[in-house]
């Protein structure tokens, strides 16, 4: 009976030191992503050794004049006549854990730049978020991933 058994138990024991051995894979946060405010995408892109994120496209392009919009709020007046589409918006964001990435994250309607960090929920949401006081107050999002 026991030599019968040897070869399921031996069979067990490699599809199990297989898969302790095989790495999971690393969550993957490229791609278009709408906020879950519906009011513009982002674009999340490799940059360095992180990943940066810019507004690809906006609900309300333009504004009541009927121009693109700008940056109007943006604390360096040389960029406040910036169009809003192509500006960048989640900065070097580095790992930080598991599907986890710190970095910074500028609000254009503020024209602030917070330290922020961004988590990957699934693969088809990422949680983002702006803090302040070192982290104690943050306002986060949700990003759903755009095919």
């Amino acid at each position: 009976m026991i030599g019968d058994r040897a070869p399921f138990s031996l069979f067990a024991g490699v599809i199990a030191l297989s898969m302790m051995a095989t790495p999971a894979l690393a969550a993957d946060p490229t791609g278009t992503w709408l906020r879950d405010t519906g009011s513009s995408q982002i674009r999340i892109y490799q940059c360095g050794n992180g990943y940066c994120g810019k507004i690809v496209w906006l609900r309300e392009p333009n504004d009541s004049s009927g121009n693109p919009r700008t940056d109007i709020e943006n604390p360096d007046a040389a960029h406040r006549s910036s169009p809003l589409i192509g500006t960048q918006v989640i900065i070097n964001m580095t790992p930080d854990g598991d599907s986890r990435w710190s970095g910074q994250v500028y609000k254009a309607d503020e024209g602030k730049t917070y330290n922020g960090n961004m988590r990957m929920i699934n693969d088809n949401t990422i949680a983002l978020a702006g803090c302040v006081l070192g982290g104690i107050i943050c306002r986060s999002g949700n990003l759903s991933k755009q095919q």
